[in-house]
């Protein structure tokens, strides 16, 4: 029998996301029931705006259960070889195209500072081990909690988001997928008030055309498959939200980078 995260443990549990707005992407269903929210990540080193902007959200997040770490973003997104599925899971994280030592000594840092967070607790939830859309950062969060849970022993459950780009990378650990949780409704409040106030900020990283699933669930490893036990998962099926990965019109891209770099010449931006 499958044993379900009860309403209880949920309340008892911590969020932990990488960056700000992935509380509101991922994990919306559990947001206010969740004791504590930590996210990760938060300055941009290549993006003055952004760090400002995500500052002045911080002063303003209507939430009180929330910590930021605010750790620098590394040079990672988009650079992880996607192609080699779950093969391309390393020690910092994911492989990445070119090294990063940013992200090397993030996982560090990251874990340094989690492991003193979480060490005394019964539940954590995260992103999963494929990074939802594919974010080598959400992979790394990810792979520094399992670690700590490896140690500490509390129970870690993650999101049930995939795409196109992860979609290999999650066919390797869907057999070992158990449900934690039923099929949850997203908050659609909760999202629209947050979503408000990130664009109010303008930090909010994820498409507009993006439509919320009207509800997501969530997952732990099975420990027999991952102590490589021969008994057969209990695994039976796997509901998981599929998420479209928007592609942006390279001529309106175009135009969008002459328009920053005007503004920044004419010192319109910052």
């Amino acid at each position: 029998m499958i044993n379900h995260l009860s309403l209880l443990d949920i309340k008892n549990a911590i969020l932990v996301v990488a960056h700000p707005d992935d509380e509101v992407l991922w994990f919306s269903s559990l947001l206010l029931k969740c004791k504590k929210i930590i996210v990760c990540y938060g300055e941009r080193p290549n993006n003055k705006n952004m760090t400002k902007n995500r500052k002045s959200l911080i002063e303003q997040y209507p939430l009180d259960n929330i910590e930021f770490l605010f750790l620098p973003e590394s040079n990672a997104f988009k650079k992880g070889k996607w192609n080699l599925g779950h093969k391309a899971e390393s020690n910092y994280g994911i492989t990445l195209q070119n090294k990063d030592l940013i992200y090397e000594n993030n996982f560090t840092k990251l874990s340094n500072l989690l492991e003193k967070r979480l060490s005394s607790e019964t539940t954590v939830i995260t992103h999963n081990p494929w990074g939802e859309y594919g974010h080598e950062e959400h992979v790394q969060v990810h792979q520094v909690i399992r670690n700590i849970q490896r140690k500490k022993k509390f129970c870690l459950t993650f999101s049930s988001y995939y795409s196109d780009r992860t979609l290999a990378f999650m066919e390797a650990y869907r057999k070992k997928l158990i449900a934690k949780t039923e099929l949850i409704p997203t908050d659609t409040e909760i999202i629209s008030s947050l979503k408000k106030l990130y664009k109010k900020n303008r930090c909010w990283t994820w498409s507009n055309k993006y439509i919320f699933p009207a509800k997501e669930c969530f997952y732990s490893l099975d420990s027999n498959i991952e102590n490589n036990d021969n008994r057969q998962s209990v695994t039976s099926s796997i509901p998981l939200n599929y998420i479209p990965l928007f592609k942006t019109n390279p001529i309106v891209q175009y135009i969008k980078s002459i328009v920053l770099y005007i503004g920044r010449v004419l010192k319109i931006f910052d």
